[in-house]
């Protein structure tokens, strides 16, 4: 009951620090550091018949609120709070993409009903065998960034399987729709996704007006389009 206590207290603590802390918004060094990964990323979403340009403005939103120093308190808090207790001791989101330890697990649950090869499918295989071992293997994944892109491609493809019967009117569409899901939950209704597209809350522009998670992604999206 101490430890569980004490694992509370930190965790109050530490999204504190997150809060506080992911206030300042950078969309320049946002823009760079989504450059300089776009090699590595093209190569592994074509592996999963996906267009880089496509997916990486879902993540970019997010490569603008991050905080080195909070990441690795929060990192540092998942390595010992989520492996020894699982989601209910600490699921902070880390990393440039921010993805929590519980967000991953739920797109694992997908693997098997997706239309992908043995060694698609294998790959996302743990070397780990109990199940804390397992959970230190996944945070160490989410702390890396080739990781972080196939968990971002696997995200895609579980939106696509999940939403099957929405036809799209163009890429910009789908784009807003997965990355509200992104921000908000992917495991929400269509509903509930649609609602928060919609939602200023994300933070403010360079107007000082208040946008959603989805405009964000889709400036950049159109932004990147607009360079070919």
């Amino acid at each position: 009951m101490k430890t569980m206590s004490l694992t509370t207290f930190v965790v109050c603590i530490l999204s504190f620090l997150s809060l506080a802390t992911n206030r300042v918004e950078s969309y320049e060094k946002a823009e760079i550091y989504c450059l300089s990964i776009q090699g590595e990323f093209d190569e592994i979403a074509s592996t999963y018949d996906l267009d880089y340009r496509n997916i990486i403005p879902i993540i970019f939103p997010e490569c603008t609120r991050i905080n080195e120093f909070s990441d690795q308190m929060e990192t540092t808090a998942l390595e010992y709070f989520y492996v020894n207790y699982g989601s209910d001791g600490a699921d902070f989101s880390i990393g440039n993409f921010q993805m929590k330890p519980s967000f991953i697990e739920d797109l694992e649950q997908y693997i098997p009903s997706l239309d992908f090869s043995e060694i698609q499918k294998n790959q996302f295989n743990f070397l780990a065998k109990t199940t804390k071992e397992k959970r230190a293997e996944r945070v160490a994944r989410l702390s890396d960034i080739t990781w972080q892109i196939h968990y971002l491609c696997l995200f895609y493809k579980v939106m696509d399987h999940r939403f099957p019967e929405i036809i799209w009117q163009n890429n910009q569409e789908r784009l807003s729709f997965y990355a509200a899901a992104y921000n908000y939950g992917f495991l929400s209704t269509e509903k509930v996704i649609r609602n928060w597209e919609s939602k200023s809350q994300f933070g403010i522009d360079e107007f000082g007006n208040a946008v959603s998670y989805s405009n964000v992604a889709l400036d950049y999206y159109l932004k990147i389009k607009g360079h070919e």
